[in-house]
């Protein structure tokens, strides 16, 4: 080997060990952690943790688009977490704790357009001089908030529907022709030794049906 060549490879060693020896940067190591960590959390449904540790890892490395899609998807979904919750305390009616939402909506991801018009919207609302008799709890609804809320409340009212005790449980002959429903329930609670009792807003069509049953239980009958 001649005196180049020697010189050749002891000075690529050199460089070859020098690389070998060199420390892995910290940051990568830290923020591949912080990542991780970041989707434990995220798997848990805590968008808020998830963007921190995701914003965390991003510092160590702004370079690094695993990081930054992680923390794109994260600042989305926490920033649409708080709409959606600050969404339902105002059809509560609960205005001053939905307003409390939006403002953490649009802190996760000040690009939320929806968390800003809701803002002004509920601002508006605030300003605006209350209508006669409206109720507190009705601020911040629009008509059909309001009417899908008292839809609520009225069946979260109701009792429990009673548990049918038919003297039997098969029905083993029904045939009718060109019969209201009224007819056609009070004939198959007749059969089934249950009392038919009608809601005053029952509003039956004035058509007429027919019905040809064998052997079939009083529930289908009635479903029927």
């Amino acid at each position: 080997m001649t005196g180049y060549s020697k010189k050749f490879l002891i000075a690529l060693l050199a460089v070859v060990f020098a690389s070998a020896t060199l420390p892995v940067e910290a940051r990568t190591k830290k923020g591949d952690k912080l990542l991780k960590e970041g989707k434990a959390v995220e798997a848990r449904g805590d968008w808020d943790n998830a963007l921190e540790l995701y914003e965390q890892a991003l510092d160590q490395d702004p370079s690094d688009t695993g990081y930054l899609l992680a923390m794109r998807r994260a600042r989305f979904e926490a920033g649409q977490k708080h709409v959606d919750q600050g969404k339902k305390l105002r059809e509560q009616g609960k205005l001053e704790e939905a307003v409390g939402e939006f403002q953490k909506a649009l802190v996760a991801d000040p690009s939320s357009a929806i968390a800003i018009q809701e803002l002004r919207r509920i601002q508006d609302q605030l300003n605006a001089p209350p209508t006669a008799g409206q109720r507190s709890e009705d601020r911040g609804l629009t008509p059909a908030e309001r009417s899908r809320r008292d839809s609520e409340a009225k069946v979260d009212s109701m009792l429990e529907l009673p548990a049918l005790k038919p003297t039997t449980q098969l029905i083993p002959t029904l045939k009718i022709n060109n019969q209201q429903p009224k007819v056609l329930f009070e004939t198959v609670g007749r059969l089934a030794g249950i009392n038919i009792i009608f809601d005053s807003t029952f509003n039956p069509p004035a058509r007429g049906y027919n019905v040809d049953l064998m052997n079939t239980g009083v529930d289908q009958s009635f479903d029927y």
